[in-house]
């Protein structure tokens, strides 16, 4: 029997949300503090104490220190890319049509396994009329490194839908195998009824990105002349991606409620092999415009079957975004 329309235009929301949000699916679940992981998480932004793991490293047919030996991430100064208090607020339209908002800000600095991190959130809405039909209220958190800018550990929750979701990736870079060697891994751990649920823990080459740490590693990067490239591993919950970011020229953008400014153009492609329900490898073509001083993005679109995705910047706060523009919106 034919589906009712209504059901693809809801679905095609959940879609447009899912990409948005994260690369994590989530089920239905209720949060539960996590020892050692959710006491960085809290406003206090007391020194997390993480518990000794256990968990038994899945085995690989090719080492993957092996397969990822030419790709390695370059460290960067986070406090130089952003500041906290920084905030980024985005229309998200789909097909044109404004569907909901995404602030993007560097909420606090705190620590995290002994690391100082930045705790990066993205929140996620839909608007009146969409939330009618498909209620989004999600948060997605990066914990990046300040002095190095890997990500630490990757987590979402709130609500997509008729899911809660409640999810993560711990990166571990510190962990030993039996042997005492390094065995840097992640684990992906799910709520389920009030419990984590653990997957058993992958091998990862060495420092990486997740999916929202990577608008900031982006920004520390140096593209250098129009064609140019760059590798970035990217971890995700099944496995590490490799995302090749093209420099595809420079463009001078208006956003109508900030002002006129000169951007970079880039692309992030996936390898073959890549996660398709990570945005930044997705199957679908990405395209970020980057101001070409601050590197904040203004403006990105990415093409999926069921449509074009936008995202253009309204509001800036707490940066010097302004101090670089062509010309500024009248007040």
């Amino acid at each position: 029997m034919p589906r009712h329309p209504r059901f693809f235009f809801v679905r095609t929301l959940a879609i447009l949300f899912g990409l948005v949000s994260s690369p994590l699916f989530g089920e239905e679940s209720d949060p539960a503090p996590i020892p050692g992981i959710d006491a960085a998480d809290g406003a206090d932004g007391e020194e997390a104490k993480e518990e000794t793991r256990q968990s038994e490293v899945l085995p690989t047919r090719l080492s993957i220190q092996e397969k990822y030996k030419t790709y390695q991430n370059a460290d960067y100064r986070l406090d130089k890319v952003a500041k906290v208090g920084e905030k980024l607020t985005y229309l998200v339209k789909w097909k044109g049509v404004p569907a909901g908002t995404a602030e993007l800000e560097v909420k606090r600095e705190t620590t995290l396994r002994d690391r100082p991190v930045y705790v990066v959130e993205l929140h996620n809405q839909t608007n009146d009329f969409l939330s009618l039909l498909y209620d989004v209220d999600s948060r997605v958190r990066s914990f990046i490194d300040v002095d190095n800018g890997r990500s630490h550990l990757f987590k979402r929750s709130g609500k997509e839908g008729p899911r809660t979701l409640d999810d993560r990736i711990e990166f571990d870079y510190a962990r030993l195998d039996e042997a005492g060697a390094p065995a840097p891994s992640s684990v992906y751990v799910k709520m389920k009824k009030g419990q984590p649920q653990e997957k058993p823990a992958r091998p990862i080459p060495g420092p990486l990105q997740d999916s929202l740490s990577i608008i900031y590693y982006l920004r520390s990067l140096d593209f250098g002349a129009e064609g140019t490239s760059h590798p970035v591993l990217v971890g995700s919950r099944k496995r590490t991606d490799v995302a090749t970011v093209h420099l595809r020229g420079s463009e001078r953008i208006t956003l109508p409620k900030i002002g006129t400014f000169d951007c970079l153009k880039v692309e992030p492609r996936g390898d073959a092999e890549a996660d398709r329900s990570n945005i930044v490898v997705s199957k679908g073509t990405a395209t970020f415009w980057l101001e070409k001083h601050t590197r904040i993005p203004l403006m990105a679109t990415v093409d999926i079957p069921v449509g074009s995705i936008s995202l253009s910047l309204i509001k800036a706060e707490q940066t010097t975004l302004l101090d670089h523009a062509v010309s500024k919106a009248d007040p």
